[in-house]
């Protein structure tokens, strides 16, 4: 398997988890019931699963290999998925500041916890979108198999040493349990 096919399989248990949020983002609008636990699960999907072990797979093997291969142009498109990945730190921090300040009883918050899932659903759509469509095949274009092949096991060791060994596939169970609850 391609790593980039490997990115664009993770790509598709995230888009589960934000139409999920977007799920609960509607349930908070109406002021009705949401599960916080659920929402305490999909902070740490974002700040574990998808920061600390997809973005590393993209930050420290497959961006610089498209760097070193491409062009000024695949160069700037980098650029921009890096900028994407900083933003989204910054949104994901902000989620989890606004609801652990709802926990604590300033319910005023969950009006920023709301504003951030909306950029941060925003954000990242767009983010796979270009990745999916434009960076991946430019990828596949410039590396060769043999790389990617030793890019995906060099995938397995981001999964092991950064967040533990099981961890993904906890999180693969994780979406599949949202998605039957809310989609």
């Amino acid at each position: 398997m391609k790593a980039t096919q490997v990115l664009i399989d993770e790509h598709s248990g995230l888009m589960v988890i934000l139409k999920v949020l977007e799920k609960i983002n509607s349930q908070i609008s109406q002021d009705s019931q949401f599960n916080i636990d659920h929402v305490d699960e999909i902070i740490e999907f974002f700040q574990v699963f998808l920061d600390k072990c997809h973005h590393s797979k993209e930050e420290i093997y497959l961006f610089p290999s498209i760097e070193a291969l491409g062009t000024d142009s695949d160069r700037q498109l980098i650029k921009e998925a890096l900028d994407d990945h900083k933003n989204a730190r910054i949104f994901a921090s902000e989620m989890e500041d606004s609801i652990a300040a709802y926990k604590e009883g300033r319910k005023a918050e969950i009006k920023e916890f709301s504003k951030n899932t909306v950029s941060y659903i925003s954000l990242i759509s767009r983010h796979i979108q270009k990745e999916n469509t434009v960076i991946f095949i430019r990828a596949n274009e410039l590396i060769s198999s043999e790389e990617q092949n030793e890019m995906v096991t060099e995938f397995e060791e981001i999964e092991k040493d950064v967040i533990g060994v099981g961890r993904h596939e906890e999180f693969h169970i994780m979406v599949d349990e949202l998605k039957k609850i809310y989609l």
